[in-house]
């Protein structure tokens, strides 16, 4: 059986996994006809770390964890990001989110990017296909950083699982629109929110 499956394993300099700090892991069951999605989110830790800037308006965090959804019927795909506020409660999601950044992570394991305060952004780390009804993704060491936010800063994860029962996928844009007959189901795993330092 084939997996599709994809893991990211980064080092940030000056930072120890045996002190970063465990999130609570994460489970959503959502069923539409005859298709089922489950989404684990398991192994999720968040380090505040201090920002290479060091201009006083940078904030920092290393983040590891992993997610795994199973369609019982169909196809499909699973979004993994981070939404990330500045001077904002991400657990609020009805602030709305401004921005969708799909950028994958540097070389040197690290996403930068600017947020004004007052500004949430969905920084989205990977898209895997649901193959055979198993998507998984992995990460570990990963920083992201804000610049621009002179206040608090929060994040917390996302695993977004679209699945079709005999979906079709256009492929040659970057949109990648999902588009089928019979069943479509929609599920969002949030993770808790956690501070940037």
């Amino acid at each position: 059986m084939a997996v599709a499956a994809a893991a990211l394993v980064l080092l940030a300099s000056g930072t120890s996994p045996a002190s970063a700090a465990p999130l609570p892991n994460g489970y959503k069951k959502v069923s539409e006809g005859a298709v089922t999605v489950q989404t684990w989110r398991t192994g999720e830790t968040a380090m505040p770390a201090t920002s290479m800037a060091a201009n006083g308006i940078g904030r920092s965090a290393v983040l590891s964890g992993e997610v795994t959804t199973r369609v019982s019927k169909g196809e499909g795909r699973l979004r993994v990001g981070y939404l990330v506020g500045c001077q904002v409660s991400v657990g609020n999601l009805t602030a709305g989110v401004s921005g969708t950044l799909s950028a994958a992570p540097t070389v040197s394991g690290s996403i930068s990017f600017p947020l004004a305060p007052g500004e949430i952004k969905a920084v989205q780390l990977s898209v895997q296909p649901i193959v055979d009804g198993l998507a998984r993704y992995q990460y570990s060491g990963l920083e992201v950083e804000v610049q621009g936010c002179g206040g608090f800063a929060q994040a917390r994860s996302f695993a977004k699982v679209e699945a079709v029962e005999g979906y079709a996928v256009d492929a040659g844009t970057t949109a990648n629109n999902i588009g089928g007959e019979g069943a479509y189901v929609q599920s969002t795993l949030y993770g808790k929110p956690f501070s940037l330092n």
